[in-house]
């Protein structure tokens, strides 16, 4: 399911990233509450792949928006 968003929101050029790999190195139990409204732990797993995604995406998001 995941593989099916990031191709079909990746259409059209848009930049898509995706934390449902991550969460897969972790016990419900290091993340509560990861679903919904996350709270600290899981917020912090989002942040990584964010942060990662934006700075292995630098140049391509510098183009798009200059």
């Amino acid at each position: 399911m995941d593989q099916f968003f990031l191709k079909f929101l990746g259409e059209g050029g848009f930049q898509v990233a995706s934390s449902y790999a991550a969460f897969w190195a972790y016990r419900p139990s290091e993340l509560p509450g990861s679903t919904g409204h996350t709270l600290g732990p899981a917020n912090l797993v989002k942040a990584d792949i964010l942060f990662h995604f934006l700075t292995e995406k630098a140049d391509t998001v510098r183009k798009l928006h200059p």
